[in-house]
């Protein structure tokens, strides 16, 4: 599916930040797979490797602050091209300001970076959540505008920051392209708190499920398109890249069955979302580790929005990989890891 351009030069110089993360590792993976050979990416002190088992040393890393411009320019200098996966996440109240600071601060230096270093492209990857949830239209496409209101969380004002920046770059003269992702699934790490955490709670038999819906994503798909908008003379389009709008309790219940376990057949609804967040507050306060729900992951799961991927099916004539292969794969993979002390998984490119 979606075979690479050859007709770019796959000596390109690449630059990629947020390399060691779940999106950015599968997006390092495919460009050593397309051919691409001058691959550099971002790091920290404590960065975590474990995602890129095999094929770290054949990128060259580059130790840097992304809130420090002259870091992220120096990063940048020469390249040709640049994908920028790095993102701070967070639903907890606590660390809105960081977040915002991270996403926001951290995307203007590398726009700005792009912009005096004349790289050709950009490839920012954005989210949903950056396209805002409006009261009344349940359907958001790339046309939707952004409304101020309680159902767009802290990190969808972070994202929604962060991509006026890379607009803004467009507008300064800079190449650029933007990817939505839905809930990102797929194989990575398996302890944390991530995209991962539903298949961990399928595989306890966790009881309850969400009562609203979104959009899946498989983490190729989006590491694809970013590759493939990178290759095109595309430019100054954002394409919300999503598979299929499911209900959490389909995505909860197609999990547990391909783990072998009961459905989860209780509904989180208004009270549980009442008093679930502040009790598991104070646990997460007396253990020490992040809680599993906050109020604004509680709030968020209860609403029912659908994303339209008609603009990348048929500008870019897109193929999804189905979210039950995506499940599959990565229920298989899961199971696997617990033999395997959690091992971090990574699913075979398509």
């Amino acid at each position: 599916m979606h075979p690479p351009n050859h007709s770019v030069s796959r000596e390109a110089s690449i630059l990629v930040t947020g390399g060691t993360g779940f999106l950015g590792s599968y997006l390092l993976r495919y460009l050593l797979a397309y051919g691409y050979t001058n691959i550099r990416a971002l790091c920290r002190p404590t960065s975590d490797f474990a995602l890129l088992d095999g094929v770290r040393d054949r990128i060259d890393w580059v130790e840097a602050d992304i809130l420090d411009f002259m870091d992220v320019q120096e990063a940048v200098s020469g390249a040709d091209r640049v994908f920028h996966c790095a993102a701070f996440i967070s639903f907890h109240r606590g660390e809105k300001r960081r977040m915002i600071r991270a996403n926001r601060e951290g995307t203007a230096n590398v726009v700005n970076a792009c912009l005096y270093g004349g790289v050709k492209k950009l490839i920012h990857s954005s989210s949903i959540a950056a396209l805002g949830r409006g009261k009344r239209e349940k359907t958001v496409t790339e046309e939707t505008k952004w409304e101020n209101n309680p159902n767009n969380s802290d990190y969808a004002v972070s994202k929604f920051l962060a991509e006026q920046e890379v607009w803004r770059g467009f507008e300064e003269g800079l190449d650029m392209a933007i990817v939505n992702p839905s809930l990102i699934l797929g194989s990575g790490n398996w302890v944390g708190f991530n995209t991962q955490r539903i298949f961990r709670l399928g595989l306890q038999g966790f009881p309850f499920y969400a009562t609203g819906a979104t959009g899946l994503v498989d983490v190729r798909d989006v590491a694809r398109m970013m590759i493939h908008l990178s290759e095109s003379p595309i430019s100054g389009e954002r394409f919300i890249c999503n598979s299929a709008n499911w209900s959490y309790r389909k995505l909860s219940s197609q999990i547990a069955e391909e783990l072998g376990k009961k459905p989860p057949a209780i509904p989180f609804g208004p009270v549980l979302r009442a008093i679930a967040p502040p009790l598991i507050g104070i646990q997460s306060r007396i253990t020490g580790r992040t809680p599993s729900v906050t109020r604004q992951t509680a709030h968020l799961t209860s609403l029912d929005y659908a994303f339209d991927n008609g603009k990348s099916l048929k500008a870019l004539n897109w193929h999804y990989i189905p979210p039950e292969l995506t499940i599959k794969q990565t229920a298989a993979q899961l199971m696997e890891a617990g033999k395997d002390s959690w091992k971090p998984g990574v699913l075979e490119l398509y």
